[in-house]
């Protein structure tokens, strides 16, 4: 209270006489216009004195002579205006011409792209130019305020990962063409090679596809498909190697046989090699975790072993836990035909996988703590959901673990 009334109190003789000398001699504002105009027009109490002594001849001379006045001012404010105004121009098309190509020709090239296939503008988080063993390529990505990417390269092939009509129309033709597996449920997903150094799923873009109709895709040859199905019918390699010709050489197509509900065999085809692989037995590591035993003859993992560890804090991310920590070991340890390829597969069945934000990790003997492991050293790997149970298929030993929020007990209550 004591703050409003001091605010409020009335001004002392000395501020009110500061105050009137201020307003009578207040300078005035150059980039105002206005304010210059209204300057000039005004007369001072001295002019109107001075005009009253004056002859009406005296008056029309003054009168014109302050007339070519104002118009001088006039005319020199315009100038000055005008030279303003050219040296901002000159300052802008200055910045323009010294930005690089990246700016000045790929950004807007994107964002006229994305304007015409998406009738909406962008604008982007980041803009970069890819570089592979650190030499910059002709490789643009552009990432979007909501995480969607734009690609290109040497600002021809422009693509995304944001429609996914080409998913669904590819997804379509391959059930179509392997309906005679009696096909129960099938995934796909797809990169292109030219965009990419070496495949792995766990680059932010790697779903990246240019903006091509299927069958132009398909003539590149550089459309890589993973496709991951469950069947119940009788697979045929040379329909899927048929298949596999319209694609990249990374392409890999993976089935799980059921048979009454049960995985009895584990199919992976690709141009390279083509592995049948006889399910053999399972057994139940833990509660809801059932390790396969695949046929040795064709797969030459011998055991695989399961195991748990616990909860684990992670130092750069402070308010993070990698939770549900478990690591899959594969032991390969009997003597096989050495000129023959042979796979080296493990297939894990879990009841209770949670598949959102699994992470690959690895752990540090010093300081025992687990962390999550650079994308570089990401191995490949399947996993699919189907029947209630998720499937988990890899040929690497592998540790994954669930990056989770740690939260305090009033909001696990749903009370923050």
């Amino acid at each position: 209270m004591n703050l409003f009334k001091r605010a409020k109190r009335e001004l002392t003789e000395d501020e009110i006489i500061e105050k009137e000398l201020n307003e009578e001699f207040k300078e005035p504002n150059l980039f105002d216009f206005k304010e210059i105009i209204n300057l000039i027009k005004t007369k001072t109490d001295d002019e109107i004195e001075y005009e009253n002594l004056l002859t009406e001849e005296e008056k029309l001379e003054e009168k014109r002579e302050k007339e070519e006045d104002k118009k001088f001012m006039i005319k020199a404010f315009s100038i000055l205006a005008g030279i303003f105004i050219v040296i901002i121009g000159i300052s802008a098309f200055l910045v323009n011409e010294n930005k690089s190509d990246l700016y000045k020709i790929t950004e807007p090239l994107l964002k006229e792209y994305y304007k015409k296939n998406y009738n909406e503008r962008v604008s982007f988080k980041s803009l970069e130019k890819l570089k592979i063993d650190d030499e910059e390529t002709g490789i643009v990505l552009a990432t979007t305020k909501d995480g969607k990417h734009i690609m290109t390269i040497n600002n021809e092939l422009i693509g995304d990962d944001i429609s996914n009509k080409i998913h669904k129309e590819l997804k379509s033709e391959l059930d179509n063409k392997m309906a005679n597996f009696s096909i129960l449920n099938s995934e796909i997903s797809l990169s292109y090679k030219d965009y990419y150094q070496e495949y792995n799923k766990k680059i932010e873009y790697i779903n990246v596809i240019p903006n091509l109709k299927l069958e132009e895709l398909k003539i590149t040859k550089k459309l890589t498909v993973e496709y991951v199905a469950f069947y119940n019918g009788y697979l045929d390699n040379n329909t899927v190697l048929e298949i596999l010709n319209d694609y990249s050489d990374d392409s890999k197509f993976y089935f799980i046989k059921l048979e009454n509900g049960f995985p009895t065999r584990l199919d992976v085809i690709n141009n390279k090699a083509q592995f049948n692989i006889a399910i053999t037995g399972n057994r139940e590591v833990e509660k809801g975790v059932f390790i396969y035993d695949l046929d040795r003859t064709i797969n030459s993992t011998n055991t695989v072993k399961f195991s748990r560890y616990a909860d684990n804090t992670i130092e750069e991310y402070p308010n993070y836990k990698l939770k549900n920590i478990f690591k899959i070991e594969l032991e390969s340890d009997y003597y096989y035909d050495k000129d023959k390829i042979i796979s080296k597969y493990f297939l894990i069945k879990m009841n209770n996988l949670n598949k959102n934000n699994l992470l690959q990790v690895d752990y540090n003997e010093d300081d025992r703590t687990f962390f999550e492991m650079n994308i570089k050293n990401y191995h490949n790997y399947i996993i699919t959901s189907f029947g209630g149970s998720t499937y988990l298929i890899g040929d690497n030993d592998v540790t994954f673990g669930t990056l989770e929020e740690n939260k305090s007990p009033l909001c696990n209550l749903g009370l923050c």
